[in-house]
């Protein structure tokens, strides 16, 4: 898990995820007990803090969004229950369910149901009955015309 951290920034106590790679393995079995304390409920106090950031769009530089840093050593354990989440997500969604799929971004899921779409209109597919997204990730990325 250490291993296939991105780069970001500390959170409040100022451990980053490069720091954290470049532990010894004495410190990684402290880590270990750490990790095995928060998932027993225990939560290191530093972990129910977090830094609040303005960084800019890609397309408008004065138009920000915000993130939550939170501490890198919560990052590294949250990481690790995400991804069994997520492996159990991906091998229990039904057939025809997209999005939510370890690998799969918004982009590759919104083609895909745009694709589903036209098939249907066309008479080449079953109607389509339900369709939900997060509309402020991806709302630039479909054709507003095929979904009328």
């Amino acid at each position: 898990i250490l291993a296939s951290l991105p780069a970001g920034s500390g959170g409040l106590d100022g451990v980053s995820t490069e720091w954290l790679k470049k532990l010894h393995a004495d410190s990684l079995e402290h880590l270990a007990v750490l990790f095995s304390l928060a998932d027993a409920g225990e939560l290191p106090s530093m972990w129910k803090w977090s830094r609040l950031v303005l960084i800019p769009k890609a397309d408008d530089a004065l138009d920000r969004r915000s993130i939550t840093v939170m501490s890198a050593n919560y990052r590294v354990w949250a990481r690790r229950h995400a991804s069994v989440i997520n492996d159990w997500i991906s091998a229990s969604q039904p057939d025809g369910l997209c999005g939510a799929t370890t690998d799969v971004s918004c982009a590759d899921v919104c083609w895909d149901v745009q694709s589903r779409i036209l098939q249907a209109r066309s008479s080449l597919a079953p109607p389509l009955f339900i369709l939900s997204m997060d509309l402020e990730k991806c709302f630039g990325l479909m054709s507003l015309d095929e979904l009328r």
